[in-house]
């Protein structure tokens, strides 16, 4: 396909007028993205225990901060992030509470450590994300103790009838996952 070229007008006055310079100013930021939180927490039955803070930040953990329990359990942690981010307030080696620290987010934090599992208490301001988090989490490890239960009990069946409702039980609750 051809297309035909023009040749460029002449400068006119109207289109020669001094141009401002913008080279070494920064662009104009379209709202405030950083991220200042709280955390009140208390992780019960552990008095003077350490509790690490940690950012997820492309596919890796990025230390933040630590504290100490107080004698009661309690902890707290006051920080702001460049950004809204995802969080975790570590407990052990292996648990950790996930959050989503926003702007003026003040969690209310309450670890239960004697249950089995990801178990604990959110409340404040600016927390919804994260209880959708936990909910999130809650009903996923629910259905996937249920999984693993089906699939021992299968694998132990003699009956061939019974091992195969087992497994239709199984294939729905894979669905709802």
């Amino acid at each position: 396909v051809a297309v035909a070229q023009t040749k460029p007008k002449p400068a006119t006055k109207a289109s020669t007028a001094k141009k401002t310079e913008t080279k070494g100013k920064p662009a104009p930021k379209t709202g405030n993205t950083s991220a200042s939180f709280k955390i009140s927490g208390k992780l019960e039955g552990y008095a003077n225990y350490q509790i690490r803070l940690y950012q997820y930040q492309y596919n890796q953990s990025k230390f933040i901060d630590s504290v100490f329990t107080n004698d009661t359990g309690g902890f707290f942690f006051n920080k702001t992030l460049p950004q809204t981010s995802i969080i975790y307030v570590q407990y052990s080696s292996t648990t950790a509470v996930p959050l989503i620290a926003e702007n003026g987010s003040d969690f209310k934090l309450v670890i239960h450590t004697n249950l089995n599992g990801l178990n604990y208490d959110l409340s404040g301001s600016n927390t919804e994300k994260s209880a959708n988090i936990y909910n999130f989490l809650k009903r996923f490890s629910k259905l996937n103790g249920e999984l693993n239960s089906f699939e021992s009990q299968i694998a132990n069946e003699q009956d061939p009838m019974k091992s195969y409702t087992l497994q239709m039980y199984a294939g729905m609750k894979q669905q709802e996952l």
